[in-house]
């Protein structure tokens, strides 16, 4: 008796578990959260901090599992195999480089599908660009320079005359110093993602090394997994709840901007649709790269529109708009259901993800295109374009650790740089971060599980 009734509460858990799990949940919890913002707006608002709590339980995980993740297997490579890690450093440096490159030339060409998007939407008087009201903008904000000052989401703008004081030429070192912890414990709870890689590194450097002996260092390194493997089932008990999650943030977001949000997509409309047409090519080869580089058990089509493969971790970095809550999703992915080894995966992804923003960069240079069409279309030659894919690369470096409009914020040293009007251009921007955010946390976390497929070992299972 008591037997059966066991086994009825394991079948009814995993049924369950089945059901929470299932994309069409996915998809449903998403569909009624838009749907329960759009009818109840006031009661989806008072009850948006479900949405935020399930955020902020995803998140929390993540930093120890970058943190013990690097540290562990860095350490482990060195003292066991030292000429494995020369290979794989090897191996990561020649990636980036490649990835950065195929950046520059796929944004350059973004820069034509954005003039394209743009001149077809204004000929077939689908949206209306209003250039009047754009000047408009700039000339009021001509006579001085406004500093922008950046307090969680909320902004405020001191009018003074003291113009560039924050953007000297020394900004490009601030930004490197910056990179490296002056308080690890700081960095921890503050969770300032590339000092935590920094240290994470220079910790896994010194105990596979520069051991004080290979019996401790050995003890250190089990130390570090045991903990990311706890880390590791919180979140996999986490993920349980996510269409749960989803539906609480949706709802917010959605009552959140339901005024709004005509009004900010006649403004922007061309720019909006342009970096989501150009989001979706590049979300496209990304998940060429990633099948590629599986196990090609499955066909390409079947890993990226089954719900349970690729389709996972992009639904789930749209609706979140957090490409570290989003982490867990796309390894567990990657390991489970493409068949890459787990350890190398998330030493990689764990690696990768701070540092290389290719959604932020990406979005640069949209943002770039657009206000060029907008402004000064004829100044914009083909060298140029490339050195504008180039500028942006480089700068989203500086958003590293940022998210929402914080990491938005360097536009404006493009703008400047390029002879574009950037207060009125990060103002709009601002006004419309809440539509692409979507897409801007996709590519970042796409762009980087293509690059960790390309690093990662194959599972010996699936050989």
């Amino acid at each position: 008796m008591v037997i059966n009734m066991q086994q009825n509460k394991n079948e009814i858990s995993k049924i369950l578990l089945s059901i929470l799990k299932s994309p069409l949940t996915l998809i449903s919890c998403v569909l009624m959260g838009g749907v329960f913002g759009y009818l109840l707006p006031t009661f989806a608002i008072k009850v948006n901090n479900l949405g935020d709590i399930y955020l902020r339980l995803l998140k929390v995980c993540v930093i120890p599992i970058i943190f013990t993740a690097i540290s562990s297997r860095i350490g482990e490579m060195l003292l066991k195999q030292r000429e494995t890690f020369i290979k794989s450093l090897q191996k990561f440096i020649f990636t980036i480089i490649l990835g950065f490159l195929v950046v520059c030339i796929t944004g350059s060409m973004g820069y034509f599908l954005t003039k394209y998007v743009t001149e077809t939407l204004e000929k077939t008087k689908i949206l209306k660009i209003d250039r009047t009201e754009m000047g408009k903008m700039i000339d009021r904000s001509a006579p001085i320079d406004k500093v922008i000052f950046f307090e969680g989401d909320n902004i405020r703008f001191n009018l003074s005359e003291d113009t560039k004081t924050n953007k000297n030429d020394n900004s490009f070192q601030i930004t490197i110093k910056d990179y490296f912890p002056e308080n690890i414990f700081e960095a921890l709870t503050q969770s300032y993602a590339i000092q935590i890689v920094i240290f994470s590194i220079l910790l896994g450097i010194t105990i596979g090394f520069f051991p004080v002996d290979s019996e401790r260092a050995e003890s250190a390194i089990f130390i570090l997994e045991t903990i990311y493997e706890i880390f590791l089932k919180m979140v996999k008990g986490i993920l349980i709840l996510l269409p749960v999650g989803l539906f609480f943030m949706i709802g917010s977001l959605v009552a959140d901007q339901q005024e709004k949000i005509i009004i900010i997509i006649k403004a922007m409309g061309a720019f909006i649709i342009s970096f989501y047409i150009f989001g979706v090519l590049i979300v496209l080869i990304a998940s060429t790269i990633i099948w590629f580089f599986s196990d090609r058990k499955m066909s390409l089509i079947s890993a990226i529109f089954r719900f349970d493969v690729l389709m996972r971790p992009i639904i789930t970095s749209m609706f979140t708009m957090n490409s570290f809550a989003t982490m867990p999703v796309a390894i567990e992915m990657l390991v489970e259901k493409l068949n890459f080894e787990k350890k190398s995966t998330n030493l990689y992804m764990s690696l990768l993800l701070p540092v290389l923003r290719f959604g932020n960069a990406f979005y640069f240079i949209i943002a770039t295109a657009f206000f060029a069409i907008i402004y000064a279309p004829s100044s914009f030659g083909l060298l140029k374009i490339l050195n504008m894919s180039i500028y942006c690369c480089f700068i989203s470096f500086s958003t590293i650790g940022t998210t929402s409009i914080i990491a938005i914020q360097p536009v404006t040293e493009i703008f400047n740089q390029f002879g574009l009007p950037s207060s009125a251009g990060l103002i709009l921007l601002i006004a419309i971060d809440t539509l692409v955010d979507p897409m801007r946390t996709t590519l970042i976390v796409h762009c980087n599980t293509a690059v960790t497929a390309v690093m990662a070992d194959k599972s010996s299972s699936s050989s």
